[in-house]
């Protein structure tokens, strides 16, 4: 199969030769002379045959039939204009100028033949040749707005903006004053430093008509923007006149009080478009949100932020995006309470925005309410079953609730989901292995902590427990012993590592140094952990200090919630294991 560039190139070479080697007469404008009517009954089925596969989009096949065309018509402009069409589609604007000229030429009259040579000429950026032959379509159609506006396109092609602007001049006067244009040759003028005569085209455009407020606008922020704030505010009053409660403009007075460092005045302004309706939700978001980092010491302006949020809030109940923003900033602020009601309200008006429900789930887990975590997390494991970490918060609650069973069930159902993360995929295991834990199955649950191991293995969260864990078992206390002591080498100061090794001390027997591990953790942890002081008691037992002993259980049940045995050693006065 012959490339369509081929049959266009042999089409054309065709042409020429035929064209230089006759003598005969050329063909006038779509009256094409042949040699015969055979000829003539060729070149319309092949003309036919062409605009049949061109209407398909065989532009291959429809090339071959247009080429045939002027093989018996070289000349002919139709033909030319269709090839080149399918030249300059198929980006070879070369010979799309080439076919263009011959199909201007054979029918100068023709519009289309005009326009599709001026776009080629500008895709070749030959400007000049380009803005004669636009000219052309002018001089065709003097009353077409379009051909102005792609003369003045070609003129800004090439930088002439002053050119540009003459155009636009003769445009304005076919079609009288407009906005467009108006605010074009603004732009212009602006970039050619004519300050002045960038000013006349708005004002132009508020003589047209007075009454529209955005044009008073627009003027007010070009003479903002040359630092005549006394004229911007004398045109932000007249529209103010013309309309005092249009959003749009107490927007751009408060752009202005900004910018002259009015702070009160700025937040008033915002006040009025906030409560309106009318004025668009993201827009009033996208104005508050840089506010979200503002520095602490600035109470009074986040005061302000916090009222402008309320009213957006009660402007627009009905979306999500609002009530999710107020929730951020509640957040911000650390009220959890106030946050998860943003949240569950977001959440009521739009159940497909994912990172509202992964907020509410770290609300949750900032209130320590397990409760509301699981049922938060189990509907957003059901709403976004790809998503991981419902299924860890809500593992995480069910243990917190003492459910071990529904714990296992969602971790492994979840699991599965953790992709490129290897810090979720830890937790998933080292969540499992607690919760395989509480239901007695210690190899499930050494299984678990020992694939979390091998993921990180210097995850103190999960060396802690399970080495606590074997403790409670007195099961592997010298692997136990050596993982509790890599706790304490990575995090030296945590009193929670000093005192599950110096609870593996006690189960080695070890006691004088698990009564100095556990005096370091009381130390560190203030005397009011309950854990610890029964630890501690259970320690001065062994060592033959029962009264002391005694002493420090009754303040570990003064203290909390101590361990099952708590109460009989108390009752009893002795330890009990």
């Amino acid at each position: 199969m012959k490339s369509i560039r081929y049959i266009l190139l042999s089409s054309i070479l065709t042409a020429t030769l035929i064209a230089c080697g006759t003598a005969k007469k050329a063909t006038t404008a779509n009256k094409p002379e042949f040699a015969s009517e055979t000829q003539r009954l060729e070149f319309e089925s092949a003309f036919y045959q062409g605009n049949k596969e061109k209407i398909i989009g065989n532009n291959k096949d429809a090339a071959r039939y247009f080429a045939m065309c002027l093989r018996i018509s070289p000349n002919n402009p139709a033909a030319s204009y269709e090839l080149a069409m399918i030249a300059l589609k198929t980006g070879d604007n070369k010979t799309a100028e080439f076919l263009a000229a011959i199909a201007c030429k054979g029918d100068p009259e023709n519009k289309w033949y005009q326009l599709l040579y001026a776009e080629v000429l500008m895709n070749l950026k030959k400007y000049k040749q380009a803005q004669k032959q636009i000219e052309e379509l002018i001089r065709l159609e003097p009353e077409n707005p379009e051909n102005y506006l792609l003369q003045i396109n070609c003129l800004l092609m090439e930088n002439n903006l002053k050119g540009a602007i003459k155009e636009y001049d003769r445009l304005e006067k076919l079609t009288g004053v407009s906005e467009e244009i108006s605010l074009q040759k603004e732009r212009i003028y602006i970039q050619l430093q004519k300050f002045d005569l960038a000013v006349a085209e708005l004002q132009k455009l508020i003589d047209s008509d007075p009454n529209e407020v955005r044009y008073h606008t627009l003027l007010a922020e070009l003479y903002l923007a040359n630092s005549m704030n006394a004229k911007a505010l004398e045109c932000y009053e007249k529209a103010r006149k013309i309309d005092p409660g249009n959003p749009y403009l107490h927007y751009s007075l408060a752009d202005y009080y900004r910018r002259n460092n009015n702070n009160e005045q700025y937040f008033n302004e915002l006040k009025e478009v906030f409560i309106n309706r009318g004025f668009d939700s993201q827009n009033k978001i996208k104005t508050i949100a840089p506010y979200y980092n503002l520095g602490d010491s600035d109470k009074e302006t986040w005061k302000k932020v916090c009222e402008l949020l309320d009213i957006l809030v009660n402007t627009h109940p009905d979306d999500a995006s609002v009530f999710a923003v107020r929730g951020d900033f509640y957040l911000r602020e650390k009220n959890y309470v106030s946050a998860r009601e943003m949240y569950r309200r977001s959440a009521e008006l739009d159940k497909s925005n994912y990172s509202v429900y992964n907020q509410l789930m770290l609300v949750d887990s900032q209130l320590n309410d397990f409760e509301n975590l699981s049922r938060d997390a189990v509907k957003a494991s059901e709403l976004f079953p790809q998503q991981a970490l419902p299924y860890l918060m809500g593992g995480m609650a069910y243990i917190q609730k003492k459910n071990y069973d529904k714990a296992v069930d969602i971790l492994k159902k979840g699991i599965d989901f953790v992709i490129d993360n290897n810090n979720m995929l830890t937790q998933f295991y080292a969540n499992l292995g607690d919760a395989y834990y509480q239901l007695k199955n210690y190899s499930q649950s050494d299984s678990s902590f020992d694939k979390a191991l091998a993921i990180n293995p210097d995850d103190t969260y999960v060396l802690n427990n399970y080495s606590y864990y074997l403790s409670l078992r007195k099961s592997n206390l010298e692997k136990a012993e050596k993982m509790s002591k890599k706790t304490l080498e990575l995090d030296p100061g945590n009193p929670s590592y000093m005192d599950t090794y110096g609870w593996i001390m006690y189960c080695l027997q070890r006691f004088t140094d698990a009564k100095l591990w556990i005096e370091k953790a009381l130390d560190k942890d203030g005397n009011k952990n309950p854990v610890l002081l029964e630890h501690y008691g259970d320690i001065l037992y062994k060592m033959d200090m029962k009264s002391q002993a005694l002493e420090f259980w009754i303040k570990a049940k003064e203290s909390g919630t101590g361990s099952d045995f708590l109460e009989n050693k108390i009752k009893e006065k002795k330890l009990i294991e």
